[in-house]
């Protein structure tokens, strides 16, 4: 067939297009894969993915899509820097990205540019005024350019022997030592050990030693790891003897609970934890004395929104029950992760509640069998960077959390040692004549350098931390009643800071209600005089304030605003003394989850006829703390001794005893200690 010039030139015109086209067409392919990724939760490849866009010919419409979620894949990361550049970029786009505003004050409240991060907020919440979270964030920024940065109480320390430049996280204590997780210090050689999420390796769980007044190097648990996958956050059942810990795929996008078991001195999997139907994130858990109640984070579907803390009960037969959500008090439309409780009180982190930015630590009291608003642990332990991770040591005075505030750092793993005595003070507000509620109140409580809001719960409550021996002044203004102003004093209880059930103090106020009469003058603010008790306990001592000359004064006990009597607590009880009250929930947290231990070990033998108790230990393990020991001759009388088995193991031993009843009654003991143990008998 012959083709005539015109037909040639007209072919030639459509190539010509069709090479105009084909980058553009090709881009928009590579767009659509990136964006696969990054809804993957790839963000380390999704980030490389959009480098490379960038230098492709893009429409204006690509390019402002492609820089927008370049910013929103170095937050994910972490990259805080990275991100703000990014993200500056995106806002100065002509096709400004929807959330652009929301996530560039993220970043700046992450940083501490609070001023900036509430222009940013008022941006948003223009263009998307439905959007919830925007007055939270409005809300912390106000929060932290009013409150302390630091508290000369708090002091914290990073763990260098455990810290490296990648994450480390989901801390949890054993006798002896501490689990944690770790992606390690170096990027791997192999690009397959390299997680498309954080451009890091996966993180995987060590061992520490606390030697010497300090924790050791860690060692790597590689019975309880697989390859391409995360695992940390751990957990510790005393009454079925299991570890759990979470696992998440590549990208982190489906998360599970892992269950161990120490089978031939290590831990061996014995299957996943089932809650629901597995269509969600599973992590963090923490369980409680008695096994039968585990909480957990998850974003699955009828919470708040996010993460949210959720809880399972274990049932008559053995199964559990279905998610429960501990409440809107607790959970936000943001993310609440990693619940741990210790003394009665739920901590966990949370970016959902007023804080100083990113994640910070909350503590929350359960009242009637509801968890109630939570107070933030305000700073030393929160910063305006991610804060989380929370578990507190034996005497309660300090612990160690996790955080990102370390710069050139991933997550590091924080020391935390608190001087000063924080009393927890809560107030309730009823009406005089009536008593009932007062719910809408304005409580503020300051200082000679301070001055803050407190908010109030739905039952007119309200909940303040005072250091011991500080001066505070206290104003309560509600519409339609007379302004109350108390000073208050706050005296320290025991010497046992985080110990809330022994520093917890409580008030109800009476307003009084303003009756209206004419030529009456402005509503006077009523000041309580309350006698200081002469009971020896410490308490909280309230000192009056001299009215003004020109206020007036009542002429009657009733018109004056009385108080209910403060709930003395037990006389103050040396440091090393456990409150009864604690001695379960302390013994889960210091549950001897069967580890190395770090002292030499007494060797000995067990030729001796009778029954002998076997301490449940790793196989690999040679020594023993000296406070083990002690607390092992303090119970039963005898020594620790360790023999070389024929499996090759070293295995530790407590005895002889004639009396089969005898020995089985001394495991008892050691197992309502916390001491895994079982007997054997030597013929």
């Amino acid at each position: 067939m012959l083709i005539q010039v015109n037909d040639m030139k007209i072919l030639n015109y459509y190539f010509l297009i069709f090479l105009a086209l084909l980058p553009l067409g090709l881009s928009a392919q590579k767009l659509t894969d990136a964006n696969r990724w990054f809804e993957k939760g790839a963000y380390y490849k999704s980030v490389q993915e959009y480098k490379n866009l960038l230098a492709t010919a893009l429409t204006n419409q690509e390019e402002d899509e492609v820089i927008y979620r370049l910013g929103l894949s170095y937050l994910k990361m972490a990259d805080f820097e990275n991100a703000k550049t990014w993200l500056e970029k995106a806002s100065l786009r002509d096709n400004v990205e929807k959330g652009v505003y929301f996530y560039l004050g993220d970043v700046y409240l992450i940083t501490g540019e609070y001023v900036k991060a509430k222009e940013a907020f008022k941006r948003h919440s223009w263009l998307v005024p439905d959007d919830e979270r925007t007055e939270n964030r409005l809300a912390s920024c106000d929060y932290a350019l009013t409150a302390a940065a630091t508290d000369p109480n708090v002091k914290v320390s990073p763990l260098i022997a455990l810290n490296t430049r990648g994450s480390e996280y989901g801390i949890l204590f054993v006798n002896g030592g501490l689990i944690y997780s770790s992606t390690g210090d170096e990027i791997p050689t192999n690009p397959r050990n390299i997680s498309l999420r954080t451009g890091m390796g996966f993180s995987k769980p060590y061992l520490s030693h606390f030697d010497n007044g300090t924790y050791q190097q860690g060692i790597l648990l590689t019975s309880m790891s697989k390859n391409r996958t995360n695992e940390g956050s751990f957990a510790y059942d005393m009454e079925s003897e299991q570890l759990y810990y979470t696992r998440c795929a590549e990208n982190s996008v489906r998360c599970e609970i892992i269950r161990a078991k120490l089978t031939d001195y290590s831990y061996k999997e014995i299957g996943t934890l089932k809650i629901g139907n597995g269509k969600y994130n599973i992590a963090h858990t923490y369980v409680t004395n008695s096994g039968n109640r585990i909480y957990f984070s998850s974003n699955k579907d009828g919470g708040q929104g996010g993460a949210d803390i959720w809880y399972i009960d274990k049932q008559p037969d053995g199964k559990f029950s279905e998610p429960v959500n501990v409440g809107p008090e607790v959970n936000t439309p943001g993310n609440e992760v990693f619940p741990y409780i210790w003394g009665g009180k739920l901590f966990f982190a949370s970016d959902g509640h007023v804080g100083y930015g990113g994640l910070d630590v909350f503590m929350s009291t359960l009242n009637e069998g509801v968890w109630r608003k939570p107070v933030n642990m305000g700073p030393g332990i929160n910063t305006s960077y991610d804060d989380f991770n929370l578990i507190m040591n034996r005497d309660g005075r300090g612990g160690l959390f996790v955080s990102n505030r370390t710069p050139d750092h991933s997550d590091d793993i924080f020391s935390f040692d608190v001087d000063a005595i924080v009393i927890e003070f809560s107030g309730t507000v009823k009406d005089l004549s009536t008593e009932n509620i007062i719910p809408a109140v304005m409580v503020e409580i300051s200082t000679d350098d301070f001055t803050k809001e407190v908010e109030m719960d739905d039952e007119g409550s309200f909940n303040i931390l005072l250091n011991d021996g500080v001066k505070y002044r206290l104003r309560l203004q509600a519409e339609g009643y007379h302004t109350v102003v108390e000073e208050i004093v706050a005296k320290a209880v025991m010497l046992n800071t985080f110990d809330r059930e022994q520093n917890h103090l409580q008030k109800v106020y009476l307003m009084e209600p303003i009756v209206e009469q004419v030529g009456s003058e402005k509503p006077k603010e009523i000041r309580i005089t309350e006698t200081k008790s002469t009971a020896p306990e410490p308490e909280l001592e309230l000192k009056p304030t001299p009215a003004p000359e020109s206020a007036p004064v009542p002429d009657k006990t009733k018109s004056q605003i009385t108080s209910s009597p403060i709930v003395k607590p037990e006389p103050p009880k040396p440091v090393d003394v456990v409150p009864v009250s604690q001695e379960q929930e302390l013994k889960d947290l210091l549950s001897k989850a069967r580890l190395p231990y770090n002292m030499e070990a007494k060797v000995g033998n067990i030729q001796e006829k009778g029954w002998w108790i076997q301490v449940a230990m790793l196989m690999q393990s040679k020594v023993i703390s000296y406070e083990f020991a002690f607390r092992i001759r303090e119970l039963t009388g005898k020594e620790v001794v360790m023999r070389r088995d024929s499996d090759g193991g070293h295995h530790f031993y407590i005895g002889a005893y004639a009396e089969e009843t005898e020995a089985r009654k001394v495991v008892g003991i050691l197992k309502a200690d916390g001491i895994d143990c079982f007997i054997k008998k030597v013929e």
